[in-house]
């Protein structure tokens, strides 16, 4: 796999290429200087991946990134930009340019091994010859089985993987074998098994032939982040362990659930880790405000509703392409301002702009808590507020929208929508 990093100061490519030399020892670096020699180098050979400065003399990396994206020969070239540059109007541009990634120099080498490391990986993923392995790497994850003795890791393993999938574990390769027929997972992560005295080779060896009906997708779970050259035949993928959240959980999601659009981190926390955290938060934040704790229907959606009293708080997020998530408390106006009175205690609201105040308290508390959870996985926070104007929310391209219905009396319905929004 060839990269080619261009940048004028021969210390910032030297930087780049020992970490990729080091870490990602299946890949080739050639260096250039600016635009011009970037532009030669790649008509004399294939590139799999584009690392650029934007200030160089003679073509700097906004015009170099212009010029290929322009070529239909380079509009796929994944391109990471590192640059000291942080003028928000150039990155929104760059973005604009579909580049797949955004280092601020001087480096963060954690943070540069990381984003350098998955499109490297899902290059490599996506390059294997064989047509039956991309047949399995887009199959859907039905049940996911692990083999894992520690009770800490199979918890945090569960709250990774959050309700996406039912997650089956096992202690060794014995009780795993004894699992399968019973409960047919598609995905399998082997780790270590000293019980068995076979290694996770053999125990791959031993499951397939065992198992050769059910096609198993199986992983191993490594201190690496790439599979040796001989373990090929045996694992599909490679799971690197890690402490940090925010790399773990996007190999999952390449890896396992082979989900690796730009919005699919922001997506999977919504979904499948934030929807249901939110429903224990409300029955636990609303008692603050409310005599009466608030029942949350069953009912998936109760239907859009657009009050003059309801509230929304937009919570602007960064995860390889920039969205808003949009938290929504909406209902009808006569119980958007009954239960505004339960919430500040008052006999009566003599206004709805004073039940908005207090349903933005509410909603800036649940907008908080959401921001917690996202920028612990790694998704950038970059502002929290209120919406000035309610209509903005539906100026930009919908990608998910679900909603928790809450019953506060038998005959006042409201509901908590969570947007997320391209922008």
């Amino acid at each position: 796999m060839n990269v080619l990093v261009v940048d004028d100061e021969r210390m910032s490519r030297t930087v780049i290429a020992r970490l990729i030399n080091k870490k990602f020892p299946f890949c080739t670096v050639t260096e250039a200087q600016n635009g011009i020699e970037a532009l030669a180098t790649l008509q004399h050979g294939k590139y799999d991946l584009l690392i650029a400065d934007l200030n160089m003399p003679g073509m700097g990396g906004m015009e170099l990134i212009q010029i290929l994206r322009n070529d239909i020969a380079y509009q796929n070239l994944p391109i990471v930009v590192a640059s000291i540059v942080q003028d928000k109007t150039i990155i929104v541009k760059l973005m604009q340019l579909g580049i797949a990634g955004y280092l601020v120099k001087p480096l963060n080498i954690e943070a540069a091994q990381q984003r350098i490391g998955a499109i490297l990986q899902s290059l490599k993923q996506a390059s294997k010859p064989e047509a039956n392995t991309t047949i399995k790497q887009n199959r859907t994850v039905t049940k996911f089985a692990v083999i894992e003795q520690n009770i800490a890791t199979r918890l945090l393993l569960m709250n990774f993987v959050g309700d996406r999938c039912p997650v089956i574990f096992a202690e060794s390769e014995n009780e795993l074998a004894r699992l399968i027929p019973e409960y047919a997972p598609s995905h399998i992560l082997l780790g270590e098994d000293p019980n068995s005295g076979l290694n996770e080779r053999q125990m791959s060896k031993k499951l397939r032939d065992q198992f050769l009906e059910h096609d198993l997708f199986i992983l191993k779970y490594s201190n690496l982040d790439y599979p040796l050259s001989d373990e090929t035949p045996f694992f599909d993928a490679v799971i690197q362990k890690s402490d940090n959240s925010a790399m773990f959980l996007e190999q999952l999601l390449a890896k396992v659930f082979n989900d690796r659009a730009p919005y699919a981190k922001v997506l999977h926390l919504l979904k499948h880790l934030l929807v249901n955290s939110l429903r224990e938060m409300l029955m636990n934040l609303s008692p603050a405000f409310l005599n009466q704790q608030p029942e949350v229907l069953e009912r998936g959606y109760i239907g859009r509703i657009e009050p003059d009293g309801a509230v929304r708080y937009s919570i602007d997020v960064y995860s390889n392409g920039r969205y808003k998530v949009y938290l929504s408390f909406e209902g009808r106006q006569h119980d958007i301002v009954e239960i505004a009175r339960k919430f500040i205690g008052a006999q009566n609201v003599a206004s709805i702009e004073k039940s908005t105040l207090v349903y933005s308290r509410f909603l800036s508390m649940l907008a908080d808590r959401c921001a917690s959870v996202l920028a612990r996985y790694g998704v950038e926070i970059e502002h929290t507020g209120v919406v000035m104007k309610p209509s903005d929310m539906y100026d930009y391209p919908q990608v998910w929208d679900t909603a928790i219905p809450l019953r506060f009396q038998p005959d006042h319905e409201c509901m908590l929508s969570i947007c997320l929004r391209e922008r």
